[in-house]
Order: C-alpha cells, then sequence, then structure tokens
C-alpha cells in the first residue's frame, strides 16, 4: 500500500502553462499525482487573483444560474417521484422501491478532442466528480432547504469578500461547494458559460 503524502509531489517551480500540460497528461490516471498538481495550480491562481467589478458580474451570472438549475433539478426529482410513488401505490407497477440521483455537470458539447478541452471542464469532471448531486428515495423525504442546502449564504471562505459581501448576494450552497470542494480556481470561475451547464436525472429501481 502506498503511503501517498502531497509534500511528494512538488510542483512549486512549473509554470502555470506546464501545470495545465501535466493534469491533461495525467487526467485519465485519476491518481493522487493528478490531485496535487490541480492542487497547486488551485492554489497558485487563487493567490494571485483580484476581485474587481468584472468578477463580480460573473460570479452573479453563475451563482444566479446555478440557484435556478439547483431549483430546477430539485423539482423535476419531486415530480418523477411523485409519479413513481403514485404506480406504485395502485399497484401498476413492478417497482417496490426506488433511488433517485439528480446532477448537475459541466461540459462544453463543442469542444473535439483532449486539446481543445479546458482544462477548466476537466476539472469539473476529474475522478467523476461532478458540480453538484442531489438523492432522493421512494421512502423519505427531504425538503427543498435540506436539499440544497439554502438556509445559509454560503459567503464564505473563497467568497469571504467586502466586495462580495458588499453587494448583498445570497450565494448558494452549489456555487460555494464547485468552488471549495474541487480545484476549480476563480480564474477557472472568469471562463464559464451558464449554458455549459447541465442537468441529469438517474434511477435506481427496486423491483
Amino acid at each position: 500500500m502506498s503511503n501517498f503524502r502531497r509534500r511528494d509531489y512538488d510542483f512549486s517551480n512549473y509554470s502555470l502553462q506546464e501545470l495545465d500540460e501535466l493534469l491533461r497528461k495525467q487526467y485519465f490516471n485519476n491518481d493522487k499525482k493528478l490531485l496535487a498538481i490541480a492542487e497547486e495550480r488551485y492554489n497558485r491562481l487563487n493567490s494571485t487573483f483580484i476581485q474587481d467589478e468584472a468578477f463580480l458580474q460573473q460570479f452573479i451570472t453563475i451563482n444566479n444560474h446555478l440557484t435556478k438549475l439547483s431549483n430546477e433539478l430539485y423539482d423535476k426529482m419531486l415530480a418523477i417521484k411523485a409519479s413513481l410513488n403514485s404506480l406504485i401505490q395502485d399497484k401498476t407497477t413492478p417497482i417496490q422501491e426506488f433511488d433517485l440521483e439528480g446532477t448537475i455537470t459541466y461540459t462544453n458539447s463543442e469542444t473535439v478532442g483532449m486539446n481543445d478541452i479546458e482544462v477548466m471542464e476537466l476539472l469539473c469532471n476529474m475522478d467523476n466528480s461532478i458540480v453538484w448531486r442531489v438523492y432522493m428515495t421512494s421512502k423519505d423525504e427531504i425538503s427543498r432547504e435540506d436539499a440544497l442546502m439554502n438556509n445559509l449564504n454560503w459567503n464564505i471562505d473563497l467568497f469571504d469578500s467586502p466586495l462580495i459581501k458588499e453587494s448583498n448576494i445570497w450565494v448558494s450552497y452549489v456555487m460555494y461547494s464547485l468552488f471549495y470542494h474541487q480545484q476549480i480556481s476563480l480564474v477557472d470561475l472568469m471562463q464559464m458559460k451558464p449554458e455549459y451547464f447541465d442537468l441529469s436525472i438517474t434511477s435506481s429501481l427496486d423491483i
């Protein structure tokens, strides 16, 4: 068993361009070296990033879009859950129980090869990670507030800045999660396009 430590990989002398090239080469390995490369890039980009008016407008655009998508995803899953439960109660289906998984992903469908894909897009999908996911089951009830974690303003950590707080922006959890739990930097945020976010719902049926 490998006794990996993040310090075993030192990429501090690599340029950002070299880090991006390494990330592309290492991408399909999905290993701890890849995470170390992504982390170095993340820290480097965020450490020099200046939040200005252009950032604020892009932040508002993506935050509002993700808030809208997460609510839309919840509503669609709730509708599917109600329909399936109705079939189960009417005994018109062999389904006994089910699980639903809703996801928000980020993909530019216009890209063709690996070299055409932006590093930010690779990071959004690294190691099967996605922008955001929510679960529902046939038996459990989950409120919108609990599912979306929207009872708090997530203007903390990277988003704990005077610019954001003075603008009275309600930061959604899905927005916070994307930039805190993954290696996506604020520089990457500036390149994001709302139309590249997508919803999907999958089901697991117990018959």
